[in-house]
Order: C-alpha cells, then structure tokens, then sequence
C-alpha cells in the first residue's frame, strides 16, 4: 500500500494557520521533522488495535510481531481486590495494632499468611494508590482480611443477593511481585511485598521471583513506558491497563539480565533512602536532621538538601543507564528514540487532567525538603520519643542503625525506629531498661501546662538535651523557633502541630492522626494524648490526674489575688488596684475556659468511652469533636448519630447507651 501524509499539530495553538503552513511545506518539498510524516498505514496492524500511531516509527511498530508480549513465561499482571467500602475495610497501617497486621519471613508462604488471618491477624498490607515514586513505595494502607476475607467476602446487597465487593485474583494474594498505581504520568513500578494485597488501583505484576528486580528495571524505562501509551492511544495520564500492559512487547533476554538488576537495586536503595526519614513508613529509621553529625539545625538543613539533591541526581543516572541498557535489548538506536519522544510528548487527548479525579492517586504529603518541614519532623520525633513510640538510643548511638531488610520480604509491623521488645511489637514499661535515657509517659498523656512536672516544652527540653548534649536547650528552641517563625515552642504546639500532624498522617485516602491534642476553648491549656495508649479509663485519668489539679491550681491563685485586692482597697493603692481587677477578671476567664473543658471531657468519659483501633482513627476520636481543633471529628460524630458506620463498635456502644437512656 502506498504511504498517506499525516501533519500532526497536537502541539499548535493556532492549528489553522499551523495546517496552512505545513500544506505548503509539503508542496514546496521541504520536510518538516516532527509536523508531517510519510506512513503506510497497513503497518499500523503490527501493533495490537492498530492505535493510529503515525508519529512512530516503523522499527517501533515492528517491535510488537517480533517480540514476545509481556504476559507469559510466567510473568502476568494481575487486578486485585475491590473493597467497595474502604471506611469500613481499609485502614492506615500506623493507627491499627500492630500484633493485629500479618508478618513473616522470606519463607512465609502464602498459605501461612492465610492462616494467620484466623488467628488473630486482622490486618494485611494493601496496595492502593500512592505517589510517583520509581523504584521504591512505602505500603500506607491495610485491608481487613480476617478469616480469609470474610467479612469482604459477605459483603452483600439485600436487594439483589449479590456481592458490593470483589476479591479477585486472590490466588496472587501474599505474593511477592511488583505493583504501581493504575494513573501516573509514567510507569512507576515499584517492589511488592510478600504478604500483602493487590488492590483494584494498586495492580500486581507477578513472574519468577529471581527475576523481578530486572523487570522492574525494564518496566520503569521510558521505552516500556513509551510502549504502553503507544497501546493506550494516550500519552499524557493513561490508566495503564491489564490489557495494554500485557501486550506490550519484551526482549526475553532482559529478565535476569546482570545490568538491569543491579541498577534496580540501586535506584531502590536510593528512593528508599528518602523514606527512611518518614515517620509514617515502615522503614522509619531517624528524621532527617538528625542523621547527620550537626548539632545545628540551621546547619543540618541544607546539608540535608545537598544530600537529597545528589540522591536525586543518581537516581536520574541511573534512570538514564535503565533506558540505555533498555533501548539496546530492544535494538532501538538513542537518537531514534529521543526523536520518538519529541513527537509523542504532547496531550494526545482533550481532557482537563486536572478536573480528572481519578487522573493520579497521589498522597496529600507535605514536601520534606523545605526547613520548617524538616523541623516540625524533629519536633514531632521528639512527641514520639516521649511517648515512646521512638527509640532515641538510635539517635545518640547507643543502638546501631538497622540494615534495612530486602523490600520483596514481608513488611514488619513496627519500623526500625521504633521502641520495641523481644517480640518485635512496642515495648512495654519492663521491657525499657531503667538507664534509658528519657522517661517515658507510659499512661500516654502529657499536658501543655507551664510549670507541671509533666510538662510538654519541659519534656522536649529533655529530649533535646539527649539529642543535642552540647547544647543548651533553650538554644536548640531558639533555633527551631526562628525556622518555624514562632515565638516560642509553647505557641507552636498550640497552634500548628495538630494540623501538622495531620497533613503528615493522612495518605492513600486515610486521615489518621495518631497524636491528639484535646483544647480548651481560648488555647489557654491543651492535653496530649497518645491514640496506641487509649483506654477506658484514659479520660478519667485525664481528669483525675490533670484537668482537676489545675482546676484546683488556678482556684488557688483566683484566691490569692483577690485576697491581695482586697489589701489594696484598705491601703488606697489605686493603681494595684485596678491592676488586680484586670487580673482578676483574666482568671476568672481562665477558670471558665477549663471548667468547660472539664466538663466536655466528662461528658465523654461517663458515656463509657474506650475506642476500638480497628474502628480507626476517625470514628475513634468522633466522641471528642468538642474538644479537638479538628472539623473532621465534628462530621464524623455527625455520622456516628445518624448510623452511618453500623459496623464499628463505637456505633454498637453508642447504640446501647442510646438504648438504656
């Protein structure tokens, strides 16, 4: 068949006069690279669907008769599961128990990971969603999972008989493999851990295990990718489906090959790197102020930069050396392809990607290089240590830092960072050696509260002292002040941290803060509670050990000042006087203020409060919507009163306090 001219113009604003000017082009026989392409169109059908790919060339499209396609020789993309409810089925990984997730070894079988599942082994890790992350993505979420599914299993309309969810592929469960989120600009693939789930968004990639680091190389190169969209007919953020990804056409010789593998391990180790800063991943080790030798955080902060940067810069050669060895197994010359990439690098649909929802799955986090993040890291490492879910010994070097495991073994259910037992789950009071050295509030409550014993600021001057032995902590406080721009310590907890907090803690669609600060009314006093350490009589603890001393504190002060008013009526003292009355007036506000949070907090506590962690985060601080600076509380308490979350044992007990009132 004789070639037909296509002028392509994806690219032009003024496509009429851009059509005009290639139309003469062509008539006065100049060429116009990348604009007007010579093509016979009978070689569209080598290339599955025949997608009208004019702008590639015919080596490209020969590629799919004479190579193998992706699917077979034991490699196979699989869809996972579909919760149809996730509120109700999938959590953050950090808010459940830990002894409640599955764990195991390298030699942990599929099998084993199901019998788990009926023993106890509630949560499994789930893959779904995420961020462009190549070669390294942390695993945020869990899924229900529990005796084999069946809850999932039975989740069934009463109309109709037939499921709400769908649990697919489940012979792939707890497999290792690859996975990648299902909308990215590009490919980014990405180690699947043994033990977990594959998800409807978060699809697997399966083949022989000794092979998967090189497939992993070879899946994330920009040729595959190039590949793929070519079969997905768009080039700006394609789903990549089952069925493109399986058609796409392999050299046989790059799985196992030595290049592939060892470059994969690498650009793993360095992504990774970044995640071991991150204290929602599991493999949280240090923040990132703290793992180099400065003792000034305002030196600390751009030698972290330099260090992300040439981490960035490796992780694009080796990027680059991916695509090199990538092009010569599938015998396509650089300059042919970088050619290939200019033409094809336009919007090929008229979609508004932004107004896309499902366009890219992506997590709400904060960026981690600016130096007020980097600082509200450490401070935030600090609230951990207090409480301890942090182990400082990694920080002074009394305990080595970790080896961290291969990223295709089963995720452990407490990060290296963490404070943990013989056991490997959080330590508990006798298992902390007595020469430790901070003390822990093991009842998981500390209060904002200037001179108690307990005090927030007086505690992380502590932790700072161990951090930062050289310095005087009310430097380090200075200094972290002046990078936050606050006047103090003090008024940033208030303020900021909560919602810091929470930016932080919500990811693949879950809001789970796990440090919460319950107000009063005008910030004039804030309690701190630890969500791992919640119990039936935490709140009354609160109460008893805390709100009701200050009470009785501030009573006493109200009568001293009075009583000094009263001192300087008989003296004539005008002036302390009317200083005394504005004293005065200010404490008696200040006694209102937590009298009211007394009583909200009591409200909570006599209703028989004692949440359930596989409830999650949300509906389990819901009950505490009038005491924390937090709108989402308030809308699922909302929820919780009209039924909305029947399934959970807040909505049970509420419903039979309801009952006996």
């Amino acid at each position: 068949m004789s070639q037909c001219l296509f002028i392509r113009l994806v690219a032009e604003d003024e496509k009429e006069v851009a059509l005009a000017a290639a139309v003469q082009a062509i008539r006065e026989g100049r060429e116009q690279e990348g604009v007007v392409f010579a093509v016979d169109p009978s070689t569209f059908s080598q290339v599955p669907r025949s997608p009208f790919a004019y702008w590639a060339s015919d080596r490209i499209r020969r590629l799919f008769s004479e190579l193998p396609p992706f699917e077979g020789a034991g490699r196979t993309v699989k869809q996972g599961l579909v919760t149809a409810d996730d509120p109700r089925f999938v959590r953050a990984w950090w808010e459940v128990a830990p002894e409640r997730i599955v764990t195991g070894t390298p030699e942990t079988t599929p099998e084993d990971f199901r019998r788990q599942t009926f023993a106890g082994k509630r949560w499994v890790p789930f893959a779904k969603v995420g961020e462009y992350s190549p070669y390294y993505a942390d695993l945020h979420l869990v899924v229900n999972w529990e005796r084999d599914g069946e809850e999932i299993r039975n989740y069934i309309d009463p109309i109709t008989g037939r499921p709400y969810s769908r649990p697919q592929n489940t012979d792939f469960y707890f497999r290792p493999g690859l996975t990648y989120p299902l909308r990215l600009h590009r490919m980014s693939v990405t180690p699947l851990p043994r033990g977990s789930i594959i998800s409807v968004r978060g699809w697997g990639i399966f083949g022989p295990e000794q092979h998967l680091l090189s497939m992993m190389a070879l899946l994330s190169s920009s040729l595959f990718d190039f590949l793929a969209k070519m079969l997905l007919g768009r080039f700006d953020y394609p789903e990549f489906v089952i069925g493109a990804l399986s058609r796409v056409p392999v050299p046989p010789v790059a799985f196992g090959d030595t290049r592939l593998t060892a470059l994969a391990s690498k650009g793993m180790d360095l992504q990774r790197d970044f995640y071991v800063s991150d204290e929602t991943t599991h493999v949280f080790c240090l923040p990132a102020l703290l793992r180099g030798t400065s003792s000034s955080l305002l030196e600390a902060i751009p030698k972290w930069h330099e260090r992300a940067r040439a981490a960035e810069q490796a992780l694009a050669a080796v990027s680059k050396e991916i695509d090199g060895v990538a092009l010569q197994l599938y015998g396509i010359e650089p300059s042919d392809f970088q050619v290939l990439q200019t033409n094809s690098s336009w919007q090929t649909v008229s979609d508004d990607i932004a107004e896309d929802e499902d366009a890219v799955e992506v997590d709400n986090v904060p960026v981690r290089n600016d130096g007020a993040t980097l600082t509200a890291d450490l401070l935030s490492y600090c609230m951990g240590t207090l409480f301890g879910r942090w182990d400082i010994r990694l920080a002074t070097g009394q305990r080595p830092m970790p080896e961290l495991p291969d990223p295709f073994t089963p995720l452990p259910v407490c990060s290296p960072g963490m404070l943990t037992g013989p056991t490997g789950l959080p330590a508990r009071p006798e298992e902390v050696p007595a020469d430790y050295p901070i003390p822990i509030q093991w009842d998981g409550i500390i209060p904002d509260d200037e001179g108690h014993p307990r005090d927030l600021i007086a505690q992380v001057h502590r932790v700072f002292e161990v951090l930062f032995p050289d310095r005087d902590p009310r430097e380090v406080e200075a200094e972290a002040c002046a990078i936050l721009g606050v006047r103090d310590l003090r008024s940033w907890f208030v303020n900021h941290f909560f919602q810091y907090h929470i930016k932080c803690y919500s990811k693949g669609g879950r809001k789970a803060p796990i440090y919460w600060q319950l107000r009063s009314a005008r910030k004039s006093y804030s309690i701190w509670l630890y969500y791992h350490r919640l119990t039936g009589d935490t709140l009354w603890t609160v109460l008893r050990n805390y709100v009701d001393p200050k009470l009785e504190h501030e009573q006493q002060v109200l009568a001293e000042l009075k009583a000094k008013l009263e001192v300087a009526q008989k003296a004539g003292q005008t002036r302390e006087e009317r200083r005394l009355v504005r004293e005065i007036q200010k404490q008696e506000q200040l006694l209102e203020e937590l009298t009211q949070f007394r009583t909200d907090i009591y409200e909570v506590a006599s209703m028989g409060y004692e949440p359930d962690r596989d409830d999650g985060v949300l509906i389990s601080i819901a009950p505490l919507h009038k005491l924390v600076p937090w709108s989402e509380a308030a809308r699922t308490w909302r929820e919780l009163q009209e039924g909305k979350y029947p399934w959970s044992t807040m909505h049970k007990r509420l419903g039979i306090r309801n009952r006996d009132r």
